[in-house]
């Protein structure tokens, strides 16, 4: 049997073959409905299997860090665009509360180290890249609405979720069915800062999202 797996929109990249390949397979798992809706076309048998990470190695690193008051990111050189999106939000955020600090965890920060105030870059490592998400309060997954980005799986939320940390996101994609209760899925900038602000110092708020991910995600 022969069986494709994509977690992304990798039909959108130039000299990409996915498409031809599908014609091939037996079976295409897609993580989501907007892949799954797009590889049907070449192959009867596409299914959705969700993303998901192996929860035991983070369980370890779940520690109660609201007092933290620290928005993280977490992804690769070709997703850091997506962190323009809230740079307005986030500073906005931050001159009403100058104790808030936004982490990025990359192998680069691009130059939003000077576009967004309290900003720190980590270097992502596979040894500490699980520690370095469990100091965030709030994880992010903003996404600006390209055709690229609804083919994104939700990766970073399943794993700031799996460290108990409520999370914020743009509603595009399958970002709304993750989050669930377990954070804001919002539209505008005004939202941004709105849910963040409730986040990280409404603490109801941070721990009725937290026992949902704990209850229902997890």
């Amino acid at each position: 049997m022969i069986v494709l797996d994509v977690d992304d929109a990798v039909y959108l990249e130039k000299g990409d073959c996915s498409n031809e390949i599908a014609k091939y397979c037996d079976c295409v798992i897609c993580g989501n409905d907007s892949l799954k809706e797009h590889y049907s076309k070449f192959c009867k048998n596409t299914i959705v299997i969700p993303t998901v990470e192996d929860t035991r190695k983070f369980k370890q690193y779940i520690r109660d860090t609201f007092n933290n008051k620290t928005i993280g990111w977490i992804g690769s050189k070709d997703t850091v665009y997506n962190i323009g999106l809230v740079a307005d939000a986030i500073n906005e955020l931050i001159t009403r509360h100058p104790d808030v600090k936004f982490k990025i965890i990359s192998d680069t920060a691009q130059d939003f180290t000077k576009k967004i105030k309290n900003c720190e870059l980590i270097l992502w490592s596979e040894e500490s890249y699980i520690k370095d998400m469990s100091e965030f309060s709030v994880g992010i997954m903003p996404l600006y609405d390209t055709p690229h980005n609804h083919g994104k799986c939700g990766f970073k939320l399943v794993q700031y979720m799996n460290l108990e940390k409520p999370v914020v996101a743009s509603n595009i994609g399958v970002n709304l069915e993750i989050v669930g209760h377990g954070g804001k899925a919002v539209n505008t900038t005004v939202e941004w800062v709105t849910a963040l602000e409730e986040l990280l110092f409404n603490e109801k708020t941070y721990r009725i999202c937290q026992e949902y991910i704990r209850k229902d995600f997890l």
